[in-house]
């Protein structure tokens, strides 16, 4: 069971990165566990990601962050 600074620290994390437009439309699940933060999901590029990690990493509270993030791989279409 989370407790509320652990609920209301979740909804902080999310907000910060909805409203960063360097990370707003991102696939980024945060998941705070007694001060160490997970963010697990998808990023466009590296940049962005670290972005997510800075903003995490940077919010009073934080303890550490743990970056499951992977980023997407962008495919190219072969002309025959």
């Amino acid at each position: 069971m989370k407790t509320l600074k652990e609920l209301a620290m979740v909804q902080l994390l999310q907000a910060r990165l909805s409203s960063d437009s360097r990370t707003c439309g991102q696939t980024i699940d945060v998941l705070v566990e007694d001060g160490e933060v997970f963010l697990v999901g998808m990023c466009d590029n590296a940049e962005t990601k670290e972005t997510a990690r800075m903003i995490v990493n940077g919010t009073y509270g934080v303890r550490n962050v743990v970056d499951q993030l992977d980023v997407r791989v962008k495919r190219t279409v072969a002309s025959a």
